[in-house]
Protein backbone atom coordinates (compact mmCIF):
# COMPACT_ATOMS: atom_id res chain seq x y z
CA UNK A 1 0.00 0.00 0.00
CA UNK A 2 1.58 2.90 -1.02
CA UNK A 3 0.47 6.96 0.80
CA UNK A 4 -0.24 8.64 -1.88
CA UNK A 5 -1.42 12.35 -0.13
CA UNK A 6 -2.89 13.33 3.59
CA UNK A 7 -5.97 15.72 4.09
CA UNK A 8 -5.93 16.96 7.28
CA UNK A 9 -6.83 13.91 10.17
CA UNK A 10 -6.81 11.30 6.54
CA UNK A 11 -4.25 9.48 4.40
CA UNK A 12 -5.34 8.53 0.89
CA UNK A 13 -3.26 5.38 -0.25
CA UNK A 14 -3.54 3.34 -3.24
CA UNK A 15 -3.94 -0.53 -2.75
CA UNK A 16 -3.36 -2.14 -6.91
CA UNK A 17 -5.65 -0.45 -8.65
CA UNK A 18 -7.80 1.08 -6.00
CA UNK A 19 -8.15 3.76 -3.19
CA UNK A 20 -7.87 3.49 0.43
CA UNK A 21 -8.89 6.08 3.23
CA UNK A 22 -6.94 5.78 6.36
CA UNK A 23 -7.08 7.63 9.36
CA UNK A 24 -4.34 9.82 10.82
CA UNK A 25 -2.97 6.76 12.98
CA UNK A 26 -3.16 4.40 9.54
CA UNK A 27 -6.51 2.13 10.58
CA UNK A 28 -8.37 2.28 7.07
CA UNK A 29 -11.75 3.79 6.71
CA UNK A 30 -12.47 2.70 3.02
CA UNK A 31 -10.86 -0.52 2.00
CA UNK A 32 -9.44 -1.69 -1.32
CA UNK A 33 -12.46 -3.70 -1.66
CA UNK A 34 -14.79 -0.82 -2.47
CA UNK A 35 -13.35 -0.34 -5.27
CA UNK A 36 -12.41 3.28 -5.79
CA UNK A 37 -10.43 4.52 -8.46
CA UNK A 38 -9.74 7.53 -6.46
CA UNK A 39 -10.99 9.27 -3.38
CA UNK A 40 -10.19 13.15 -2.55
CA UNK A 41 -11.05 16.29 -1.19
CA UNK A 42 -11.91 14.48 2.73
CA UNK A 43 -13.57 17.55 4.71
CA UNK A 44 -16.21 16.99 7.19
CA UNK A 45 -17.16 13.64 6.93
CA UNK A 46 -17.47 14.10 3.03
CA UNK A 47 -15.20 13.21 0.03
CA UNK A 48 -15.45 12.89 -3.22
CA UNK A 49 -15.07 9.33 -5.34
CA UNK A 50 -14.68 8.15 -8.57
CA UNK A 51 -15.92 4.58 -9.66
CA UNK A 52 -17.13 3.15 -12.98
CA UNK A 53 -16.12 5.98 -14.49
CA UNK A 54 -18.13 8.41 -12.68
CA UNK A 55 -17.61 10.65 -9.66
CA UNK A 56 -20.21 11.44 -6.36
CA UNK A 57 -19.85 11.91 -3.05
CA UNK A 58 -19.26 9.55 -0.11
CA UNK A 59 -18.92 9.14 3.87
CA UNK A 60 -15.97 7.99 5.60
CA UNK A 61 -17.29 4.41 5.47
CA UNK A 62 -17.43 4.75 1.47
CA UNK A 63 -21.31 4.78 1.52
CA UNK A 64 -22.57 6.33 -1.62
CA UNK A 65 -24.30 10.02 -0.75
CA UNK A 66 -26.69 10.76 -3.66
CA UNK A 67 -26.09 9.16 -7.10
CA UNK A 68 -22.78 8.27 -8.43
CA UNK A 69 -23.48 9.94 -12.24
CA UNK A 70 -21.21 13.26 -12.42
CA UNK A 71 -18.71 13.62 -15.41
CA UNK A 72 -16.60 15.74 -12.35
CA UNK A 73 -17.27 17.11 -9.10
CA UNK A 74 -15.13 19.99 -7.00
CA UNK A 75 -15.46 21.99 -4.16
CA UNK A 76 -16.77 25.21 -4.78
CA UNK A 77 -17.06 27.02 -1.35
CA UNK A 78 -18.81 27.00 1.98
CA UNK A 79 -19.20 23.31 2.06
CA UNK A 80 -21.06 23.17 -1.50
CA UNK A 81 -19.47 21.14 -4.85
CA UNK A 82 -19.35 22.08 -8.22
CA UNK A 83 -20.97 19.08 -10.48
CA UNK A 84 -20.49 18.40 -14.16
CA UNK A 85 -22.82 16.41 -17.00
CA UNK A 86 -21.56 17.20 -19.80
CA UNK A 87 -21.06 20.80 -21.04
CA UNK A 88 -24.08 21.56 -18.04
CA UNK A 89 -22.94 22.29 -14.09
CA UNK A 90 -24.92 23.09 -11.04
CA UNK A 91 -23.73 22.90 -7.51
CA UNK A 92 -24.58 19.78 -5.07
CA UNK A 93 -24.93 19.90 -0.98
CA UNK A 94 -23.22 18.00 1.29
CA UNK A 95 -26.48 15.52 1.78
CA UNK A 96 -25.95 14.97 -2.40
CA UNK A 97 -28.73 16.65 -3.43
CA UNK A 98 -29.22 19.36 -6.55
CA UNK A 99 -28.99 22.97 -5.88
CA UNK A 100 -30.66 24.15 -9.14
CA UNK A 101 -33.38 22.65 -11.18
CA UNK A 102 -31.63 24.24 -14.13
CA UNK A 103 -28.20 23.25 -14.89
CA UNK A 104 -25.82 25.71 -17.03
CA UNK A 105 -22.65 25.77 -18.77
CA UNK A 106 -20.78 27.77 -15.98
CA UNK A 107 -21.22 27.59 -12.01
CA UNK A 108 -19.02 30.16 -10.22
CA UNK A 109 -17.98 29.50 -6.67
CA UNK A 110 -20.36 29.73 -3.73
CA UNK A 111 -19.73 32.71 -1.42
CA UNK A 112 -22.25 34.32 0.97
CA UNK A 113 -24.58 32.00 0.05
CA UNK A 114 -24.88 33.73 -3.64
CA UNK A 115 -23.23 32.53 -6.64
CA UNK A 116 -23.02 33.36 -10.79
CA UNK A 117 -24.09 31.05 -13.13
CA UNK A 118 -23.79 31.32 -17.17
CA UNK A 119 -24.71 30.17 -20.49
CA UNK A 120 -22.54 30.29 -23.90
CA UNK A 121 -24.39 31.26 -26.72
CA UNK A 122 -22.81 30.52 -30.00
CA UNK A 123 -21.89 33.41 -32.36
CA UNK A 124 -24.63 33.54 -35.18
CA UNK A 125 -24.67 35.55 -38.39
CA UNK A 126 -26.29 37.85 -36.51
CA UNK A 127 -23.69 38.41 -33.07
CA UNK A 128 -20.74 36.96 -31.85
CA UNK A 129 -20.27 34.59 -29.07
CA UNK A 130 -22.38 35.69 -26.03
CA UNK A 131 -21.51 35.00 -22.14
CA UNK A 132 -24.72 36.23 -20.10
CA UNK A 133 -24.36 36.05 -16.55
CA UNK A 134 -26.90 35.34 -13.53
CA UNK A 135 -27.34 34.85 -9.88
CA UNK A 136 -28.78 32.20 -7.75
CA UNK A 137 -29.04 31.75 -4.20
CA UNK A 138 -27.95 28.01 -2.46
CA UNK A 139 -31.42 27.89 -1.50
CA UNK A 140 -31.97 26.81 -5.42
CA UNK A 141 -33.53 30.31 -6.42
CA UNK A 142 -32.61 31.78 -9.34
CA UNK A 143 -32.31 35.20 -8.80
CA UNK A 144 -31.67 36.67 -12.06
CA UNK A 145 -31.34 34.90 -15.01
CA UNK A 146 -28.13 34.58 -17.25
CA UNK A 147 -29.22 38.14 -18.57
CA UNK A 148 -26.27 40.39 -17.69
CA UNK A 149 -23.18 40.84 -20.20
CA UNK A 150 -21.07 41.45 -17.28
CA UNK A 151 -21.77 40.27 -13.28
CA UNK A 152 -18.92 40.22 -10.31
CA UNK A 153 -18.60 40.81 -6.42
CA UNK A 154 -18.23 45.03 -6.33
CA UNK A 155 -15.22 44.35 -4.56
CA UNK A 156 -12.91 41.58 -3.39
CA UNK A 157 -13.16 41.98 0.07
CA UNK A 158 -16.07 43.18 1.78
CA UNK A 159 -18.53 41.14 -0.76
CA UNK A 160 -21.06 43.36 0.39
CA UNK A 161 -22.44 44.18 -3.73
CA UNK A 162 -22.68 43.06 -6.77
CA UNK A 163 -21.52 44.45 -9.93
CA UNK A 164 -23.82 44.07 -13.32
CA UNK A 165 -23.91 45.36 -16.53
CA UNK A 166 -26.10 44.88 -19.37
CA UNK A 167 -26.02 46.61 -22.77
CA UNK A 168 -22.77 48.62 -21.04
CA UNK A 169 -25.21 50.09 -18.58
CA UNK A 170 -24.08 49.73 -15.10
CA UNK A 171 -25.78 48.30 -12.08
CA UNK A 172 -25.88 46.98 -8.47
CA UNK A 173 -27.67 43.91 -7.07
CA UNK A 174 -27.26 44.08 -3.26
CA UNK A 175 -27.78 41.10 -0.97
CA UNK A 176 -31.16 41.78 0.37
CA UNK A 177 -32.95 41.90 -3.17
CA UNK A 178 -32.15 45.59 -4.24
CA UNK A 179 -31.11 46.46 -7.69
CA UNK A 180 -30.15 49.91 -7.97
CA UNK A 181 -29.64 51.89 -11.34
CA UNK A 182 -27.32 54.48 -11.23
CA UNK A 183 -27.74 55.94 -14.43
CA UNK A 184 -31.83 56.50 -13.70
CA UNK A 185 -31.05 57.88 -10.24
CA UNK A 186 -30.53 61.04 -8.13
CA UNK A 187 -26.93 61.25 -7.56
CA UNK A 188 -24.82 63.37 -4.70
CA UNK A 189 -21.70 63.00 -2.93
CA UNK A 190 -22.63 63.26 0.84
CA UNK A 191 -19.34 63.31 3.33
CA UNK A 192 -17.98 61.15 0.45
CA UNK A 193 -20.09 58.41 0.32
CA UNK A 194 -22.13 57.44 -2.82
CA UNK A 195 -25.70 57.97 -2.49
CA UNK A 196 -28.00 55.83 -5.20
CA UNK A 197 -31.99 55.70 -5.21
CA UNK A 198 -33.06 52.42 -5.92
CA UNK A 199 -34.74 51.27 -9.33
CA UNK A 200 -38.40 51.56 -8.75
CA UNK A 201 -40.26 49.16 -10.53
CA UNK A 202 -40.20 46.29 -13.08
CA UNK A 203 -42.03 46.92 -15.95
CA UNK A 204 -39.71 47.35 -18.94
CA UNK A 205 -36.99 47.37 -16.83
CA UNK A 206 -34.07 45.50 -15.83
CA UNK A 207 -35.03 42.71 -13.00
CA UNK A 208 -38.58 42.57 -15.20
CA UNK A 209 -39.13 38.61 -14.76
CA UNK A 210 -36.89 38.18 -12.01
CA UNK A 211 -37.59 36.94 -8.41
CA UNK A 212 -37.41 40.53 -6.96
CA UNK A 213 -39.96 41.82 -9.55
CA UNK A 214 -42.54 41.30 -6.98
CA UNK A 215 -40.94 43.13 -3.95
CA UNK A 216 -40.76 46.44 -5.97
CA UNK A 217 -43.72 48.85 -6.66
CA UNK A 218 -44.72 50.03 -10.08
CA UNK A 219 -42.71 52.95 -11.51
CA UNK A 220 -43.95 56.39 -9.99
Amino acid sequence: MEILDRQGDYQIAQEGFWAVLLDAEGNVLIPAGKHYRTISHVENGVAIGYVDGKYGLIDLQGNHIGEFKYGYIEPCGEGYYRVEMGARKNVLRRDGTEVLKVWFNDVYNVEKGFFIIGNTIRKTAEHPTLYPRGLAYVNGDILFPPMFNRLRWLDDVKREAFYAEKDKKPYLITLVGGIIDPEKSSFKKDNEDDSFVEWDGPKNSICEGCIFSNQIGPNA
